[in-house]
C-alpha cells in the first residue's frame, strides 16, 4: 500500500467541524489550560485513538470507494475507517492543484482533499476472531496467531520407573518445536492432572 509513516496532531482547535466528533461529543476531553494559564481557545483531545493511516483524495467518491470489507463480504467494523471530508484539509490547509486545470495556466485552481483515516483496530480485530473462531466449549485461536501454538502436556502413571524422564521428554519436545519456528511450551505443574490441563488450556484456545 506504500503507507509512510506521519505525525497527526493529537489536539484539535475548534476549527474542526462539530458533525466530524458529533459521536464522540460526550466523551470528547477538553484542554483549557497550560501551566497555570488558561488557553484563550480550548483544544479538544482527537477522541479516536486507534487510527493508523490516513488517505487523501481528490474527490468524495474516491474517498467513498475506499473500503474495509474482511473476506466473507460480511462488513465488519474491525479494520475500522471514517471520512473526514474536508474538515481537517480547510484546518490544516491540504489543498492540491487540480489537474484538469489548462496545465499552461501558472495559477491553477487549488482544492481542498477529501481525507479518510483508517485503522486495523486490534480490539475489534481480536472480538471478530472469537466471534468467528470460537466455539460453545470456549476460545480457539487460529494456530497463526495464538501467543502458545502448542502445550505439551505429560502423562506419568503408576507403571513410569522415572518420572523425570518423561519430563525430560516433553522439554526436549518442547524445544524442537520451537528451533523450527513454533511457540511453544511445556505445563510441567504436577499438582494437576492431564486432564484438568486439557480443560483449562482449552477454555484457553490453546491446542494440547
Amino acid at each position: 500500500m506504500k503507507v509512510k509513516t506521519c505525525y497527526i496532531p493529537l489536539f484539535l482547535s475548534p476549527g474542526v467541524k462539530e458533525n466530524h466528533i458529533e459521536g464522540f461529543a460526550s466523551e470528547v476531553a477538553w484542554v483549557t489550560k497550560f501551566g497555570k494559564s488558561d488557553l484563550e481557545i480550548p483544544l479538544a483531545i482527537r477522541p479516536s485513538s486507534e487510527t493508523e493511516g490516513y488517505t487523501a483524495f481528490a474527490t468524495k467518491k474516491e474517498a467513498d470507494d475506499e473500503a474495509f470489507i474482511p473476506n466473507t463480504g460480511r462488513g465488519v467494523v474491525g479494520a475500522t475507517a471514517h471520512c473526514l471530508g474536508t474538515n481537517f484539509a480547510e484546518m490544516s490547509r491540504i489543498n492540491y492543484e487540480d489537474e484538469k486545470e489548462d496545465k499552461k495556466n501558472e495559477k491553477r485552481k487549488t482544492k481542498m482533499v477529501w481525507q479518510n483515516s483508517w485503522s486495523y483496530c486490534t480490539c475489534r480485530t481480536i472480538g471478530v476472531m472469537i466471534m468467528t473462531h470460537g466455539d460453545d466449549k470456549g476460545l480457539v485461536h487460529p494456530p497463526k496467531v495464538a501467543s502458545v501454538q502448542v502445550v505439551v502436556v505429560p502423562v506419568p502413571n503408576d507403571y513410569a520407573n522415572n518420572t523425570q524422564r518423561i519430563y525430560d521428554a516433553c522439554t526436549a519436545t518442547v524445544s524442537a518445536l520451537c528451533e523450527a519456528g513454533i511457540r511453544a511450551k511445556e505445563d510441567l505443574k504436577d499438582n494437576y492432572s492431564p486432564e484438568w490441563k486439557y480443560f483449562k488450556l482449552g477454555n484457553k484456545g490453546c491446542p494440547s
